[in-house]
């Protein structure tokens, strides 16, 4: 039996139902891992820790469909990581000097 690789069923899923629909299935996704997240934050139980790795786990696989669903995405997404990384690796640094500031 062949192993079809991750991507290509990713492919195929978002290929069979579009980007509209993916769309609004990204943000019903999008939702409950925030509920997740809440519920774990709260209670940090395994069940509360697997139930958010369950949900991190299909927002993920909506942000790889929506990626080819909309080609331009893709390298739209990297520059913001690469920009919102930065800029909070700034933020870091501030507070370091800050830091440092007010031992002395």
């Amino acid at each position: 039996m062949k192993t079809i690789p991750y991507g290509e069923k990713v492919r195929e899923i978002a290929e069979h139902y579009g980007p509209m629909h993916q769309l609004a299935k990204a943000n019903e996704e999008l939702g409950e891992a925030i509920a997740a997240i809440t519920r774990y934050t709260l209670q940090p139980t395994k069940v509360n820790f697997k139930a958010m790795a369950e949900e991190l786990a299909d927002v993920t696989i909506m942000i790889d469909q929506l990626k080819i669903l909309v080609p331009e995405l893709h390298g739209e997404v990297a520059r913001a990581q690469m920009k919102k990384v930065d800029r909070q690796l700034d933020r870091i640094a501030e507070e370091s000097i800050l830091e440092e500031w007010r031992k002395k």
